[in-house]
């Protein structure tokens, strides 16, 4: 969304409206109830009042985004925006991104709570240290799972049970090997 501010989407040159996008993610929940929204967004971009970051501050909490990868605005030399009288401070630009990064870990928990219990499908990628050195993989909607397993099991669709839901990762239960992907291919 870069930003859910009317007023900045007109400043950065967008041609669509928040009215618009809203509409789009209502839409895809209605048919897509269990879908992971996420979205790039860019703080401080010239002239960003308070209460136009908090205008995208809500619509991100009232929409239920999952994740954020949030940026502050940065000059790039050349541009329109670079040339813009209002640049932001850095301090607050900083302070924007961590209310932001803080709304995304808790929607993301939110999201991710939603799935405890769940039985879902997962391809282990790898190992990794960050997972106590368990397999990890990711869902068909973007959550990051670790589970005990060795390494026969990389590639393999595998279905487990989400034992805890988290973020960045949820802990979960091997259950069964569904197929390879080599199998799936055929």
């Amino acid at each position: 969304i870069q930003s859910a501010s009317d007023t900045v989407l007109r400043r950065m040159r967008r041609k669509y409206t928040m009215a618009e996008f809203g509409e789009r993610i209502t839409r895809l929940k209605e048919v897509l109830p269990d879908c992971a929204i996420t979205s790039d967004v860019i703080v401080g971009f010239p002239g960003e009042t308070e209460e136009e970051f908090m205008e995208t501050f809500n619509f991100i909490n009232d929409h239920k985004f999952s994740e954020l990868h949030v940026f502050p605005y940065s000059k790039r030399t050349g541009t329109p925006a670079a040339m813009m009288d209002d640049q932001v401070e850095e301090s607050i630009k900083e302070e924007r991104v961590a209310r932001l990064i803080s709304l995304s870990d808790q929607l993301a928990k939110e999201y991710a709570s939603k799935y405890e219990g769940e039985l879902l499908e997962i391809i282990p990628e790898e190992f990794s240290e960050e997972a106590g050195g368990r397999l990890v993989g990711y869902t068909d909607n973007y959550l990051r799972v670790a589970i005990e397993g060795d390494e026969s099991m990389i590639g393999q669709l595998v279905r487990v049970k989400i034992t805890k839901a988290g973020y960045p990762m949820n802990d979960g239960q091997f259950v069964r090997i569904m197929q390879t992907l080599k199998d799936a291919a055929v």
